[in-house]
């Protein structure tokens, strides 16, 4: 028991072990709940229910939101599971505390001013869920569960993905890194 906790509360995993366990949780969720994982959708559920709570006209007849799920959804339990096993995951190794994790890169290419981070980390997830939800995914969904399904689709989004990825990198950081 004492070489299980200490193989559980290490500070970072072999990325073959992580792999492992997060495919035995994607067969796990499909043969035991007859679903897959998602991590954009509980976004939108959460959205969703409160915008109907706060303002219910809102939503009526908004095609987007007549298709999203509202109430405590076996997606926002995951999306609650996942942030409180990464807290769990925080204290067991003793790494949780309240920081900044700054890249080396950015103050060398953009300068100092955190801002700057912020605001391109913002607008590039508020990008990236936006085409999840025109996919009518997200990219954990697609790339992990539907490459586990083995669907074309997935394969073509991750090459996708990572061409983008590249692109991006090089536009940003224009060849300096």
């Amino acid at each position: 028991m004492k070489q299980l906790w200490t193989f559980i509360s290490k500070e970072s995993w072999s990325p073959y072990a992580a792999g492992v366990l997060l495919g035995l949780t994607c067969i796990l969720a499909v043969v035991l709940a007859n679903r897959t994982l998602s991590a954009s959708l509980p976004v939108a559920e959460i959205a969703a229910t409160g915008l109907k709570a706060a303002a219910p006209q809102a939503i009526e007849g908004n095609p987007y939101y007549f298709i999203i799920p509202t109430g405590l959804t076996w997606e926002i339990w995951l999306f609650i599971g996942t942030m409180l096993g990464g807290f769990l995951s925080a204290l067991s190794s003793k790494t949780f505390k309240l920081r900044w994790n700054p890249d080396p890169l950015w103050p060398k290419i953009f300068g100092p001013q955190p801002w700057k981070r912020w605001l391109a980390g913002f607008v590039g997830a508020i990008i990236v869920q936006f085409g999840a939800g025109i996919a009518g995914g997200c990219t954990s969904g697609l790339a992990v569960s539907g490459g586990m399904l083995l669907a074309p689709s997935a394969f073509l989004f991750m090459a996708g993905m990572f061409a983008s990825g590249i692109l991006v990198a090089f536009i940003i950081y224009r060849g300096r890194y």
